[in-house]
């Protein structure tokens, strides 16, 4: 290795015509591009097209062939046509319910904590859930029909943990008190990035802008952003 780092020094600092030759050489090769003509691009357009194809048709026969019968066998009812693209993270015993027309796309994680028996995750019917999206169940969390959840959304019926720090250091459980159920109307649009937090309820057709925190209710036809999310004015 010594020997080979010596010839690459003496290349770089191009200490001899034949090593100024290496060095020309090699920058010539490191910076050749495919001459842009129409007959090379009618050819690489081809070629794009064709790799696309080809990589989304592995990606739909992966969900179709594996990860939806994968997902199925996980939930307790699962309607026709569910769309995914991969296999869902799922930890713990979340009941789970899906409608029809169910999208998924990307990753997804479903977690239940050890608070309650038969926590349970509705996900109605026409529904759209972007990539990255973490729900949290320990009791119950709805999401109506229509919906369109964008990636990166953290649903989550708790904080997690207690909020005093010694039952934080003795690993208490939270009570029933410290677990509020969360339920989302039909036809909510939910941005990209948003958290929405334990005891929230979101009336039909609210819109919650990317990157909120929700931690109060949000009534129907109306469009909440920011963290704390606040109303920001009513559809109608």
């Amino acid at each position: 290795m010594a020997f080979l780092d010596t010839i690459a020094l003496k290349i770089r600092r191009r200490e001899s015509p034949v090593y100024d030759m290496i060095y020309r050489v090699a920058k010539g090769v490191n910076t050749f591009n495919v001459p842009d003509t129409p007959v090379v691009r009618k050819v690489a357009q081809a070629a794009y097209a064709g790799q696309v194809l080809v990589r989304e048709a592995s990606e739909r026969a992966r969900g179709v062939l594996w990860a939806e019968p994968l997902f199925r066998s996980r939930c307790e009812t699962a309607g026709h046509s569910l769309y995914l693209e991969r296999v869902p993270y799922i930890i713990g015993d979340t009941k789970i319910h899906v409608g029809d027309h169910v999208s998924i796309s990307g990753s997804l994680s479903i977690k239940s904590g050890r608070f309650f028996d038969n926590p349970q995750l509705i996900i109605g019917s026409h529904t759209f859930i972007g990539n990255g999206c973490m729900f949290t169940v320990n009791r119950r969390v709805q999401i109506g029909e229509y919906c369109n959840i964008a990636g990166g959304t953290t649903i989550a019926d708790s904080d997690g943990h207690p909020t005093e720090w010694d039952r934080r250091a003795d690993h208490d459980e939270l009570s029933a008190e410290e677990v509020g159920d969360i339920t989302i109307g039909d036809y909510v649009w939910i941005g990209r990035d948003v958290q929405i937090l334990k005891g929230v309820t979101i009336g039909d057709r609210a819109i919650i802008g990317a990157g909120s925190v929700v931690i109060s209710d949000v009534p129907a036809d109306m469009t909440a952003m920011g963290s704390p999310a606040r109303l920001i004015r009513n559809k109608g």
